[in-house]
Order: structure tokens, then C-alpha cells, then sequence
């Protein structure tokens, strides 16, 4: 077979080697979307009972009006062809008949009301449940079809959300069961009637249990995020869209989203690429049965074109997003196919001459993907002309991961019936199932399917027809809408059984379709089982520190025959991690303890975990989604730079590893190729080429201008962006005393003194103080100024007249600092505007109060009511019983005495001494002292053991005073 190929539509940046030794370019295309908003919802059983007012535009109206893809394999059709592939005849088996066979969501339903039409039926089957999604409701249903909550409008899930899936109920839905972590993925679009903004609600279950609680994501989108359809793949929920910018058709777009974070409830991202308008209508590869693909395999993505079908590889990668990859169309022709009504509405049906849509401009519902010990497979379907009907074009491709060929195709279309709204699955043993809509003058709308087993002639479903259930009317009134998609899956309990759901028309009338869920299996799936087991972990998701362990239960169970002897085995694991077992090999019914370590130099990363147990009789997976957590990890961003002669702006979120306690990140670096000048145009910083503390989450405004400085004709291909972690932890709460004083004060000079003060450590301050002590004539003739690291001015002192007055502060507020930058070197300006004044600058210090909450590791303290001695000193001693680091040490201290400016404190620890306090940190006077998170340096190795304040009186006055409390702590 031969193939055409098109240049690759997302490719690799071109002049790697302008980019800056050490960082990777991002591939040409890619785009990172962190979620707008996310939490964790309530239970849906909660969240149901809250009652919804249902607006009058969501009854009994046409959904978003049908928006024409005018790809590639739309333009441009001629004369009909003859399709070389129809099967004309009904296979000759006897299809099995239905085993579970329910009414869904629809008229058909009580309590039901219909919202909108089309109804874009979709479902899927989990472990104890099937839910039903159509269109902008959804409903739980028991394995026999009872109903156990609903039916609620979707939205429903998003109940109480910081975004607008709250509030908005457009539809285009989607449900998968994930039965490798045992969660559900609920999905649909908010697009706010069509007119902007757009977004994609996203709610993956924390349980198999699809009432309870929900992790919640909102991503946005550029341009109108229609039709959206899901892919389960071993590191994301793929997701395809077709896009349209201004109501026109713009291509498809393509974005996998993070399922290991989604599945932990963490911070996700997604990745997209996008295609031109020349293509449309794509879908992503959905992974059935109970083994995904090998990690780092990229998701398929397939679309079709005139007589040929559009491959596309996507690979994302979270961990390093230079790796991520969209390659393609490689282009597969397949059996000539005219498009059922040329993409639009044709469909017939009894006693009316209103027509249906077939939607046929594009692939239905799902691509599937089932990988098998010999091969893979993916199978598709999409609606065809056939005689003066329509039939169902499917085709089954292998080898996708080298060159996909078309190993066996066909057009079912027995008889001058209209089959269409399709949708494809395939068992265990391998054998395929097809579902779908019938209707015609004489067949009212109703739901059928046919299948094939691995033994009947290829390209033909042997298989006869049943019917889940029969039409009694038609649809009219002028609405041709119909459909829209159905789905066809697999069970996962013993991965052979078909369950369908798909719309049916119950009675003539407009906006009273109804739906179907039936399930059915083929005898030989499954048959004569021997020994065999089942295997699971709990939880399916978690997170170990770096440093750190944790542990997860892997189960297993006889699952058919005799127990048999198990061996467990796990890969996936990133760099830094290891895992052991304990037992390693249990009997089938048993259970085993798997310890994830990772080293405390391992980087903050997620991965897949796949847990394989390798029976005498039978081999096993599960999976785990696991995250490796080190707040010492420095989060990394790139921007694309302009090119030659233009200038980009845009916006850089940057963010600090949740780990990090202090809620920083340290600062941004931008390099940048030759040639290319940025501009940071956040306030306050106006810098070029500079680096800035940014808080948590906030957005470095950037503006980049590419300039041709040596006479070259090339672009610069990429500006990388360095962000520096906050530094693990730290926090910057304590107080900071200046250095090198007192300082005489000149007189009658506008120039004053200024005195410098470093402070370290990393964050954004909560609150500021400032201490001061200043003799000085004439307090009135001073203005004292303290200036912050980034050159903001606070004025302390500016009054007019007065008399001999010492200028004494004790924590005194600078409200209006909060949330600026503390990091950094302070300065303290002291001006005397007067003559004959004399002054001296005795001591100043800042109080500092950081946006965070350390983490205390370790800690002791004392309430000893310890009076102080008159010239001599007193001791007090506790003792640390934790681990921690006796580097990172903070005082806590408070009492009272005569002269506050004459005691001085040391503390002691492991034969090492550190000043805690110097003489004449305290104001002169009675009352009292008290320190805070104050910061002692000077110490090293462990801090358990014991750690000694002394305070010193530094005179002979008779002075008197109390120690009331003191800590330690980090």
C-alpha cells in the first residue's frame, strides 16, 4: 500500500542552535493551558439535591445550530462512486439478543424534561454503574437500569464552582469510565450560547462510585470548542475539538490533558496542537480492555479525507514538554465512499417529508484502540451513501505504531435503509460490534447493531441484526437535527459485553426523542474460562515527597478456576524512585504492600506506575498514578520570541511547586537569542533582561520586540524563561536589625545618612514593621524615610516643629507595603532639615511577617517566669526531641524589665554559642520585650538535644524584669 504525506503540522523548532546552551525548544505549535479554576466538588448525590432553575432557552430548542466542516474530504465532491466494500446482505448468524435493555434519558423517562435536541447521546459502563449523558443532563443507572440519581441537568457537577461551568449548561457531553484507576471522566462544553468566552468543564471522580466526589478543571479555548471528543490514553485524557474562530470553520484542534494530576486532584495542564481548515472532524485514539498502551506511545488521532483516512501521532509530555509531538497526516487510502447526504440532511423517514442530519461530514464516536499480545488495533466507523440509503463505513487498522494499514474494511448497508450515527467496539477475543441509527419511509427511527467474529470472512459482520429497539413515529416539525453521536463500549467486569445507547423516536413530534441503553455479548467471549485472577491497587493515585515513602495494597482475587502463585513486578518508575514488594509473589486471593521511596534528590515530577502480576495461568495490570513531590524543584516556562522585525506581548504565569511552603518563586530570567529585547511591563518592575520575585501564580506581562542586529535575513526561533524556585520552604518571617550603629546625623543637610539592612530569604510580605531609636534635638526637624529592595519610598517621620523628642518606634505598621517584595537590601534615610540640631541614628530594625505558614518540624519551648539578675545573667533550657536542622532556627521571646535597651541574650546549642539578641535592641525605658521568628544564625548538624537562653543585664542599676515564655523552633 502506498501513502502520501503531508508536512508535518506540528514540528520541532527549526535553529535549535540559537537557543541557549542546557534548555530544549518547544515543539512549533504546542500549547501549555494551565486549568482557569479547579477543586474538589461535594458528592454529586449532594449537589443533585440542589434545585436548578431551568431557563425557558433550554426548553424545546434546537442545540447550537450545526456547524459544516469544510475539510479536505467535503470539497469539491463530484459524481457518485461505487463503493467497492458494501456488504448487501444481512449476515447470516444469529445475533445474539440484548442482555440488559433500559429506557434512558428522553420523554421515555419520567421525570425527564427534554432540553434541546439534538441529544448527543453518550455513555459508559463501570463496575457497578452505567451513566448516561445526553446533550445537558445526566443520569446514574444501576447495571439493570435502575435509576440511582437523576436525571440533573450536567451542570449539576459543577455546582458551586469558581468558574463559569458553574453557571453554564451547553452541552456536547461526554462520559468514559476509567477503569485502570477506577474513576469516572465527565465532560462538556460552556461557550455561552455560542457567543464567548469558551471553555471545557472536565470532572474526574475520586472513586468508582460516580455519585460521589469529583476533582474539577476548567480550561479555555481561543475560539469555539465544538464537538468535543474523549480518548482515554495512559498519560492523558485526549480531547478533540473543532474550532471556530468567528463562526467559520478553522481546522481541529487536539489537546491532552494531564491524567495523573487530574486523577490526584492536582494542578493540571493541558497540551494542544492544531490543524489548518484543510482538516476537520478529528478524533483521538480511546484505549478499551485491560491493557493500555506503553508509556510513551502516542495517542492515534484519525480524521478522513476524499477516499483516504488522515493519521496523526500526538504525543504530550508534562514532564518535559520539549518532547511533545504532532506528526502528520500521513494519508491512508481506503475504498472509494461518497459521504451519507454530502455531510448534511437526507435521511428519510415514515409519513413525512421532514429529512434527519447524518452528520456524516466527519468520523463518529469512538476511535477505538485495543492492544492485543500479537498486534493493535483500531477500529472506526462514519456514515456513507449506499444505493438510495445510507450504510455504515468501518474499517479496522494495525500497526499504528510503525506504518497503519487498513487490514480490513467494509460498508454495511444490507438493504435501501439508512444506517448512520454509528459507533464501534471491539471484545477481548477480538470480535467487533456495530450500533447504530435506522430509519426510512417504511422504518421509523429506532436503534440496531449487527458484529462480526474474528472467524467470519474479513470485511463483512457476519453477524445478523438486532434491534434494541424499534421506532413509533417520526421526528418533525421542521427539526432535522438528529443524533448528533451515540457510544458503543465495552464492559469492564468481563471486557466482552456491548453496551450501547443511542436516541430513538418514540411517537411523531418535535423535541420528544427518547433513548436506549442495550447491552449484548457474543457466546464466544469469554467462554471455558480456565485459572485466572484479578488484580488491583489501593488507592490508584497518590504522592510521595522526596525523602520520603508511601505505600499502596495490591489485590488480587481468584477470578475464575484455582488460585494460582503470583508474581509482582512495577514499572514506570522516574528517576530517583524505587519500589519493593512485600510479599513479592502471593497466592491469588492474597495481597501484597508496594513502598514507593523516593530519594531526596528526586525531581518533582508525575508518572504511571504499572503494577504487572504474572500468574502461572494468566498475566494482569494496574496501573498507578503516582507524583513525586520536592519543593526544591524550580518550575520552568518558554515563550516562543517574535519574528525578525515584530514584536509579541503576552502573558507568563509562573507558579511555585506545591511543596513550597513560602508560596514563592524566587525570580524570572529571561534569555533570549540575538538580537530579541524584552521588556517586563508588570509594575513595579520596568526591567530588561532582569530578574523579579513574583508571588505565587501572578503574571509576568511581557513584551518582546525582535530586532536584525547583524544584517542576517533569520529569525530568532526561541525565548527561554528560567524560573527559580523560592527556595524549598523558607519563609522570611523575623525580624532584621541593622548593622554598623549608631550613626551621628549631620545637621542642616539634605542628605542626610542612610543605613543599609539585608534581609534574606524569599516571599511576599503579610505584614511589616518597623523599630527605630533616635536622639535627636529637635524630633520635628527630621524626615526619615525607609526604602524597600525595589526602590518604593515610606515615609516614617515628616513633621513640622516641635521640641527635644527622641523619635522611638516598637513595631510600628508600614500597612502600606502588604504584598510587595521583602527580599532583598532595605535602606533607612534620615534627613535633618535645621540647624544647630544634634542627632545620632541608634538602632532600627524590621519586623517582617511573610505570605506563608512554615512548616515546623521541630520545636521546644520554656515558660519559666525567670526573674533577671542586676548586672549578671540567668539561663533557661529546653530540650528538642524532633529531627530537623539546626541551621534554620527561630527565636520566640517575650518578658519584661526596667531598661529594655540593656540586656542582651545569647543562645546555646551542641557547644556552639550565637547571639540572639545584641545590647541595645530594645528601646530605653520600662516595658515590655518580645521577639518573634527571629532568626539566629550561627548553628549547624541536628537540632535535637538541648538548646540554652541566657539573658544578660549590662549594668548595675538594680534593675528588675521577668522572662515569662521562649521557643525554639525552625
Amino acid at each position: 500500500m502506498s501513502f502520501r504525506r503531508f508536512a508535518l503540522v506540528g514540528f520541532l523548532a527549526a535553529g535549535l542552535a540559537a537557543c541557549a546552551e542546557g534548555e530544549q525548544p518547544l515543539p512549533e505549535g504546542l500549547e501549555i493551558v494551565k486549568a482557569d479554576v479547579q477543586d474538589v466538588s461535594p458528592s454529586l448525590a449532594e449537589l443533585a439535591k440542589a434545585p436548578i432553575t431551568e431557563g425557558a432557552d433550554e426548553r424545546a430548542r434546537e442545540a447550537n445550530p450545526p456547524r459544516r466542516l469544510t475539510h479536505s474530504g467535503m470539497r469539491g465532491l463530484g459524481a457518485p462512486q461505487t463503493d467497492p466494500v458494501v456488504q448487501a446482505a444481512v449476515g447470516t448468524a444469529l445475533i445474539p439478543t440484548t442482555l440488559a435493555n433500559f429506557e434512558g434519558m428522553g420523554t421515555g423517562l419520567p421525570g425527564f424534561t427534554v432540553q434541546s435536541a439534538p441529544p448527543d447521546t453518550v455513555g459508559d459502563i463501570g463496575t457497578n454503574h452505567y451513566v448516561q449523558v445526553v446533550n445537558s443532563s445526566m443520569t446514574v443507572f444501576n447495571r439493570s437500569g435502575g435509576v440511582v440519581l437523576g436525571p440533573v441537568q450536567t451542570r449539576s457537577l459543577w455546582s458551586g464552582f469558581s468558574g463559569a461551568c458553574a453557571t453554564t449548561n451547553d452541552g456536547d457531553g461526554t462520559v468514559r469510565f476509567d477503569r485502570h484507576a477506577n474513576r469516572w471522566i465527565i465532560a462538556q462544553f460552556s461557550v455561552n450560547g455560542g457567543n464567548g468566552p469558551f471553555f471545557q468543564c472536565v470532572a474526574v471522580s475520586t472513586s468508582a462510585d460516580p455519585t460521589g466526589t469529583y476533582n474539577r478543571y476548567q480550561f479555555s479555548y481561543n475560539a469555539f470548542n465544538d464537538y468535543p471528543k474523549m480518548g482515554l490514553w495512559d498519560n492523558a485524557y485526549y480531547f478533540s475539538f473543532n474550532m471556530f474562530p468567528n463562526n467559520t470553520f478553522g481546522g481541529s484542534k487536539v489537546c491532552a490533558m494531564d491524567r495523573a494530576k487530574m486523577i490526584a486532584g492536582a494542578a493540571a495542564t493541558m497540551q494542544c496542537f492544531d490543524t489548518n481548515s484543510n482538516f476537520g472532524g478529528l478524533l483521538p485514539s480511546d484505549s478499551d480492555g485491560p491493557t493500555l498502551p506503553a508509556a510513551g506511545t502516542p495517542n492515534y488521532v484519525v480524521a478522513f479525507g476524499t477516499n483516504e483516512l488522515q493519521f496523526w501521532k500526538m504525543k504530550a509530555d508534562f514532564a518535559t514538554p520539549a518532547n511533545a509531538s504532532f506528526v502528520g497526516p500521513t494519508l491512508i487510502p481506503v475504498a472509494a465512499f461518497n459521504p451519507l447526504c454530502n455531510g448534511g440532511t437526507c435521511v428519510r423517514q415514515p409519513g413525512t417529508a421532514q429529512q434527519l442530519d447524518a452528520l456524516s461530514d466527519r468520523l463518529m464516536n469512538r476511535l477505538v484502540y485495543r492492544k492485543f499480545s500479537t498486534h493493535e488495533s483500531l477500529i472506526v466507523s462514519h456514515a456513507v451513501t449506499a444505493g438510495t440509503g445510507g450504510g455504515v463505513r468501518w474499517y479496522e487498522l494495525r500497526s499504528p505504531g510503525t506504518t497503519p494499514t487498513v487490514f480490513q474494511q467494509g460498508t454495511y448497508a444490507p438493504d435501501s435503509a439508512y444506517r448512520f450515527m454509528s459507533s464501534i467496539a471491539m471484545d477481548a477475543a477480538g470480535n467487533i460490534a456495530l450500533g447504530y441509527a435506522i430509519s426510512s419511509t417504511s422504518i421509523s427511527p429506532g436503534v440496531r447493531y449487527t458484529g462480526r467474529l474474528v472467524t467470519d470472512p474479513l470485511g463483512t459482520m457476519g453477524q445478523g441484526e438486532g434491534t434494541i429497539v424499534a421506532g413509533a413515529g417520526a421526528q418533525t416539525g421542521g427539526l432535522s437535527r438528529f443524533g448528533d453521536y451515540s457510544s458503543l463500549n465495552i464492559d469492564p467486569v468481563d471486557d466482552c459485553t456491548f453496551w450501547f445507547t443511542q436516541e430513538y423516536i418514540g411517537a411523531t413530534g418535535s423535541f420528544n426523542w427518547r433513548t436506549r441503553v442495550g447491552s449484548f455479548k457474543f457466546p464466544s467471549c469469554g467462554a471455558a474460562p480456565g485459572d485466572d485472577f484479578t488484580l488491583s491497587t489501593t488507592p490508584s493515585a497518590g504522592t510521595v515527597t522526596a525523602g520520603s515513602s508511601t505505600t499502596f495494597t495490591i489485590n488480587t482475587s481468584v477470578l475464575s478456576g484455582a488460585a494460582q502463585s503470583i508474581n509482582l513486578s512495577v514499572t514506570g518508575l522516574p528517576a530517583g524512585v524505587t519500589a519493593s514488594f512485600a510479599p513479592a509473589t502471593v497466592t491469588a486471593g492474597g495481597s501484597s504492600t508496594l513502598t514507593v521511596t523516593a530519594a531526596a534528590s528526586a525531581a518533582a515530577t508525575t508518572a504511571q506506575l504499572t503494577v504487572t502480576g504474572t500468574g502461572t495461568a494468566a498475566t494482569h495490570s494496574a496501573n498507578i498514578a503516582l507524583t513525586v513531590a520536592n519543593g526544591n524543584q524550580a518550575p520552568t516556562v518558554t515563550l516562543t520570541a517574535p519574528t525578525n522585525g515584530s514584536t509579541v506581548s503576552g502573558t507568563i504565569t509562573v507558579s511555585a511547586n506545591a511543596a513550597d511552603a513560602d508560596g514563592t518563586v524566587a525570580s524570572v530570567r529571561f534569555d533570549l537569542p540575538d538580537g530579541t529585547t524584552f521588556t517586563d511591563t508588570t509594575a513595579p518592575y520596568s526591567t530588561t533582561f532582569n530578574t523579579a520575585l513574583v508571588a505565587d501564580g501572578a503574571g509576568v506581562v511581557f513584551r518582546a520586540t525582535a530586532t536584525d542586529n547583524s544584517g542576517a535575513t533569520s529569525a530568532p526561533s526561541q525565548a527561554s524563561v528560567t524560573v527559580q524556585n523560592g527556595g524549598g520552604g523558607t519563609c522570611i518571617n523575623g525580624t532584621f536589625n541593622a548593622t554598623g550603629l549608631p550613626l551621628s546625623i549631620p545637621d542642616n543637610n539634605a542628605t542626610g545618612i542612610t543605613s543599609n539592612l539585608p534581609v534574606t530569604g524569599n516571599g511576599t510580605v503579610a505584614s511589616l514593621a518597623l523599630s527605630l531609636n533616635i536622639t535627636h534635638t529637635y524630633r520635628g526637624d527630621l524626615v526619615v524615610t525607609l526604602v524597600s529592595p525595589g526602590g518604593t519610598q515610606f515615609v516614617v517621620s515628616n513633621r513640622a516643629g516641635g521640641s527635644a523628642d527622641n523619635l522611638i518606634l516598637v513595631n510600628s505598621p508600614i500597612t502600606a507595603f502588604a504584598g510587595q517584595v521583602a527580599a532583598g537590601t532595605w535602606q533607612l534615610k534620615v534627613q535633618d532639615r535645621a540647624s544647630i540640631d544634634v542627632g545620632t541614628l541608634n538602632s532600627w530594625s524590621l519586623t517582617i511577617v511573610g505570605n506563608c505558614t512554615p512548616t515546623t518540624n521541630w520545636s521546644a519551648s520554656a515558660t519559666p517566669n525567670l526573674p533577671t539578675v542586676d548586672n549578671g545573667q540567668v539561663c533557661s533550657t529546653v530540650n528538642v526531641a524532633g529531627t530537623g536542622n539546626a541551621a534554620d532556627v527561630k527565636l520566640d521571646l517575650s518578658g519584661r524589665h526596667d531598661y529594655r535597651s540593656i540586656l542582651r541574650g545569647t543562645l546555646a546549642h551542641n557547644g556552639v554559642t550565637a547571639t540572639a539578641f545584641p545590647t541595645g535592641t530594645f528601646p530605653s525605658g520600662a516595658g515590655t520585650f518580645s521577639f518573634a521568628s527571629r532568626a539566629v544564625a550561627g548553628f549547624t548538624g541536628s537540632a535535637t538535644g538541648a538548646w540554652t537562653l541566657c539573658l544578660v543585664d549590662t549594668d548595675a542599676f538594680g534593675d528588675t524584669g521577668t522572662l515569662s515564655s521562649w521557643s525554639v523552633h525552625n
